[in-house]
């Protein structure tokens, strides 16, 4: 407001941009918050984190994983602490990209809590989508073009194939393995300092087979709009 107030009114009455000619909308807030996360590197005396976690980690948690991790509290709440590695799977393939929050909301019940306290459900379509934005606009701006260069050539024409991109051809047992540190409680050893930061904060024990179960609906999505691009 004080500094770029041309740019803090954009903001104010754009908080949405379009994914594609078909009209369907993007978060903005959302796609800026993570080119922030992206684009800052993370430096050596900021904090604690810079010591225990790798760049691409943080990189990571700021867009896709960090959707992923709390989309996994959604599910634990919609199923229950003891379900299956089925209940767990069908329950994040429910949530992950989720288009209609009113049917899942009714779908399963547990998730009233995410109302009562004061949120709502972690990680819909629009969200996904601007995670792989984040992603791919970033891939541009490593490659040397500037910020508004990067926007143009990707809204241009690559937005089309934003999942392909988004995999940078990796193949799915790579991609799954890479998933799979996200989906687990601990991102190197079993110890408090490596307890992924999110799952600390809601209070989440992750076994195998929930860890299991997130990583492949996560992976199966992306891999399901490969194909239908």
């Amino acid at each position: 407001y004080d500094e770029a107030p041309d740019l803090y009114e954009y903001f104010k009455t754009t908080p949405n941009y379009y994914l594609n000619y078909n009209g369907e909308m993007g978060d903005l807030y959302h796609l800026a918050a993570t080119m922030s996360g992206l684009l800052y590197e993370t430096g050596t005396f900021d904090s604690q984190l810079k010591g225990a976690m790798f760049e691409k980690h943080i990189d990571a948690l700021c867009g896709w994983a960090g959707d992923l991790q709390t989309c996994m509290f959604d599910a634990r709440l919609a199923v229950g602490d003891d379900a299956s590695y089925e209940e767990y799977k069908i329950a994040m393939e429910d949530l992950v990209a989720c288009e209609s929050k009113e049917k899942v909301y009714k779908k399963y019940p547990g998730l009233e809590t995410l109302k009562e306290i004061g949120e709502d459900i972690h990680f819909p379509k629009d969200d996904m989508y601007t995670d792989v934005d984040a992603v791919n606009v970033y891939k541009l701006i490593r490659e040397e073009y500037d910020v508004s260069g990067a926007f143009r050539r990707y809204f241009k024409n690559d937005y089309k194939k934003r999942f392909s991109i988004f995999l940078d051809s990796e193949d799915k047992e790579d991609f799954k393995k890479r998933v799979y540190v996200y989906t687990q409680q601990y991102y190197l050893f079993e110890t408090d300092l490596f307890y992924w930061a999110l799952f600390k904060k809601y209070g989440l024990t992750i076994d195998d087979t929930f860890a299991q179960a997130a990583r492949d609906a996560f992976v199966e999505y992306i891999y399901t709009r490969v194909q239908y691009e």
